[in-house]
């Protein structure tokens, strides 16, 4: 045992001189062990206070079944000394949205808990410094808290969802020649601040949505997440479709776009009939604390 502990506080040490740390987990004989002077923390995701942005899944804004609102799970936990401990969960894994986490005792720490479905884990630099693999924004929740390590203890979790959402809906057809749809817009972020829960810097944001033969011939709907820098926020898109060479086949910008943390903010239209421009909004239907849509 003499030999674990002294195994235990080189390993400790370690930790405390990387920035990039792995799970803080110590093993006896395969199996997970607390030492001397730590404790353990378990964090369990129980609720997400959101709108169902997504209509075809049966989710409330409490929901426990983690799985149905993001693919990845990303924890790290802060002491003064920096960086302890991050834990990545995919979907899949046998304890997606259960964390658990060894930490010595009676410290002072934060924790940062990120649910979201981008393609790879995010980087937690710091609490108020967030990135998320090649600047993409997914539907996002977090939790950050401090907290005491007094004892052994079990947090139920709630997260709060981070981002807005825009939609493009056409009611034209999408024609054979389109191959792309490009978005590009400014005024939101996509780095995260999880200590205001807000965007951390003005970004430039693009993303790309390619059409396949199946979209073709029919009306179309697109979306975009951001992270607004206050609780309501302004974006300017310009949506460009290309053909196959790369050439604008249209281009419009919407200007002045109000997105708001939690909703929807849906553009209604015909998109491709018509000359290219600026986009002028006219507000048809308003309920502003689920969706705001738009008719162009």
């Amino acid at each position: 045992m003499k030999r674990l502990k002294i195994a235990l506080t080189a390993l400790l040490g370690l930790f405390l001189a990387s920035c990039e740390r792995p799970s803080l987990d110590f093993f006896e004989d395969n199996e997970v062990v607390t030492p001397d002077g730590f404790v353990r923390l378990k964090f369990n995701i129980t609720h997400f206070e959101q709108i169902p942005f997504d209509d075809n899944l049966n989710y409330s804004r409490a929901s426990t079944d983690v799985s149905n609102v993001c693919t990845r799970i990303n924890f790290a936990i802060f002491s003064d000394e920096g960086k302890l401990n991050t834990t990545n969960q995919i979907i899949g894994d046998e304890e997606f949205g259960q964390i658990s986490v060894a930490v010595p005792e009676n410290k002072q720490y934060t924790v940062v808990i990120l649910a979201h479905s981008g393609t790879g884990n995010a980087t937690i630099s710091k609490p108020d410094s967030i990135r998320f693999a090649n600047n993409k924004v997914t539907d996002t929740f977090y939790f950050c808290s401090d907290l005491e390590a007094e004892d052994e203890r079990s947090h139920e979790v709630k997260l709060r969802r981070a981002v807005a959402k825009f939609q493009l809906v056409t009611e034209d057809e999408v024609p054979e020649n389109v191959v792309e749809m490009t978005f590009k817009y400014t005024g939101g972020s996509s780095t995260f601040d999880a200590r205001t829960g807000f965007g951390k810097i003005n970004s430039r944001q693009t993303e790309t949505r390619p059409i396949t033969d199946e979209m073709r011939g029919k009306k179309a709907e697109f979306e975009i997440f951001t992270f607004p820098h206050e609780e309501e926020d302004e974006l300017k898109i310009t949506v460009t479709a290309t053909d196959a060479e790369g050439k604008t086949v249209i281009e419009k910008v919407f200007e002045k776009v109000p997105v708001k943390i939690n909703q929807i903010t849906r553009c209604t239209g015909t998109f491709f009939d018509g000359s290219n421009g600026n986009v002028v909004l006219r507000l048809h239907t308003d309920d502003e604390w689920t969706k705001k849509d738009f008719q162009f």
